[in-house]
């Protein structure tokens, strides 16, 4: 019923596309300017690749939320949270000792990026310099914002972590065991997506999309008669709008069109034909090459470390490079293959869920055994 080896290899792929995108960003967009075509094309690649990735997580932590509520007869919430903090922090506290480390390099080394933008005095400058603010650690360890001009891909972390959260009050409101628990759950729910949406529609978009996924995710695996028909329906309105802006303005399917909300108009409609793609096409659901499959095992790490260490790379090689477009493309491919086997090094130590989430299982036993204790003592 779920492809998790389909999930996997589209995971991986996702943030392949996404760091290939960056590549271009930071290794060429310096020397061919904004209004390029393959730069357009890369950030397409890269919009679509964090399109997919929201889709996929809405499916697939509504199929934790489903299989917790199944196993504990009524959700978790505990099991829900440590899970998740399993997940999501030891490979976000590696990126962060990652963009730590990046910048002392630039900072010792004197490399441009430390205190000013990355490339030549003649580049088209596609990166800042890479700074972080101390408080900003603290909210990106929040899950608010912050450390987005060290590691911009840490945007779309923090709204879907925002997902999450309000994905475990829904949660509470289906499956808590008490009625007051189930309608506060609603309420608290209910607030957030209107509180954290209101004006900020770039949120309103992705947990959309994000909700689009939790929704083919209940229906699959509830069996449902009417899961093909929905995802027929959205991947056909999805190429009628795509079809109807291509014939306005070929532009406006890709992503960065001046106008925001005619490029969220072009997204949705690619949500729309993916959800249909990847859940509904039989054709897909085919083996797939094992090192794409793998690549889902560290696409999450993959995801959050990739960026300082490439523009660190382009900092060390500028001296070499220059303006020269080879010498740029070599650099760039040794140091994103370079930049892909640290990541999946790295992996193997933080992309370990189940054994961070034993660790803090027992921990939190442990405290409240002495929490316990304490109480009965005095």
């Amino acid at each position: 019923m779920h492809n998790h080896e389909k999930f996997d290899a589209f995971r991986g792929g996702a943030a392949l596309a996404v760091a290939l995108s960056h590549v271009c960003q930071i290794y060429f967009v310096r020397l061919i300017g904004w209004e390029h075509p393959a730069w357009i094309v890369a950030r397409t690649l890269g919009w679509h690749a964090v399109i997919v990735f929201f889709l996929l997580s809405g499916y697939l932590i509504t199929l934790s939320i489903l299989k917790n509520s199944e196993s504990f007869d009524g959700f978790s919430g505990r099991e829900f949270v440590a899970a998740r903090i399993a997940r999501i922090y030891p490979p976000f506290i590696a990126s962060l000792l990652v963009v730590a480390a990046c910048m002392l390099a630039l900072h010792a080394l004197h490399l441009p990026g430390a205190s000013s933008p990355f490339g030549l005095a003649t580049d088209v400058y596609a990166l800042p310099a890479m700074t972080a603010a101390p408080h900003e650690v603290i909210t990106a360890l929040a899950m608010i914002k912050g450390m987005t001009d060290a590691n911009p891909p840490f945007w779309s972390l923090y709204l879907e972590v925002w997902a999450y959260v309000i994905a475990f009050f829904f949660a509470l409101g289906f499956f808590g065991r008490q009625r007051s628990t189930r309608i506060a759950g609603l309420a608290v729910g209910i607030a957030a997506v209107l509180a954290a949406s209101f004006g900020k529609n770039n949120f309103a978009f992705f947990f959309g999309i994000w909700a689009f996924g939790a929704v083919i995710c209940v229906l699959t695996h509830t069996g449902s008669r009417y899961r093909n028909a929905v995802l027929a329906l959205a991947g056909f309105v999805g190429c009628v709008v795509l079809a109807a802006l291509a014939m306005k303005n070929i532009r406006m399917v890709g992503a960065a069109y001046p106008v925001r909300a005619i490029e969220l108009t072009g997204g949705a409609a690619f949500a729309g034909i993916y959800s249909f793609l990847i859940f509904g096409l039989r054709a897909l659901d085919r083996p797939y090459p094992k090192w794409l499959v793998n690549a889902g095992g560290f696409s999450y790490t993959l995801y959050v470390a990739h960026f300082p260490i490439l523009a660190l790379g382009l900092a060390c090689t500028l001296p070499w490079i220059g303006t020269s477009l080879l010498r740029t493309a070599i650099c760039a491919v040794i140091v994103f293959a370079l930049d892909v086997a640290f990541v999946r090094a790295l992996a193997k130590l933080v992309e370990r869920p189940k054994y961070f989430k034993g660790l803090l299982m027992r921990g939190a036993r442990g405290a409240l055994g002495v929490l316990a204790r304490s109480t009965t003592t005095g």
